[in-house]
């Protein structure tokens, strides 16, 4: 939280108990801002938040999504928007 870039803006939260998934680690979600200009930022934020987060559990399946868009992961540069 210490590194969001806005004050007053909600951030990736965590699901307690992976949200009642079996065998679920982690599970998470977030709004995005209804600021375009600000849209950016925080998609930059979660999404590297996110590429710590998939580091520090090797070995674990994932699936990041922004509503029907699965985001590709890449082994160098992780969670990334594709150009």
């Amino acid at each position: 939280m210490e590194s969001f870039p806005y004050e007053y803006e909600e951030t990736l939260y965590l699901y307690e108990n992976g949200a009642g998934e079996p065998d679920a680690i982690v599970a998470g979600a977030t709004k995005m801002p209804t600021d375009f200009d600000r849209v950016v930022p925080v998609l930059d934020h979660v999404l590297g938040s996110l590429t710590e987060l998939r580091r520090s559990l090797p070995g674990a399946k994932w699936r990041v999504h922004l509503d029907d868009f699965d985001i590709p992961w890449d082994e160098t540069d992780g969670y990334t928007l594709p150009e």
